[in-house]
């Protein structure tokens, strides 16, 4: 994991997001992310850009493929000049 991760997942509400990740339960890590996208406060600036790139992006290959779609298209959102916007 590079530099900017590790700071993003000290930022991350949850302690047990190492353990969900080195025992490598995946299920349950996109699980954790779908309810954390779902934080008001993450709906204004660029928080969700910053965990889909800073974090979820690494994941990609290793979630459900719809679980990862979902938590793109929240960080798309944020986008400049997205058509998207809700």
């Amino acid at each position: 994991m590079n530099q900017s991760n590790e700071n993003f997942l000290f930022t991350f509400p949850s302690d047990s997001l190492h353990f969900l990740i080195f025992l490598r339960l995946w299920y349950q890590l996109s699980e954790a992310l779908l309810q954390y996208i779902e934080n008001p406060s993450l709906k204004k600036g660029d928080s969700l850009i910053k965990l889909y790139e800073g974090f979820a992006k690494e994941f990609e290959t290793k979630f459900d493929q719809a679980k990862f779609i979902q938590i793109a298209n929240a960080a798309s959102d944020q986008f400049p000049g997205s058509i998207l916007k809700s």
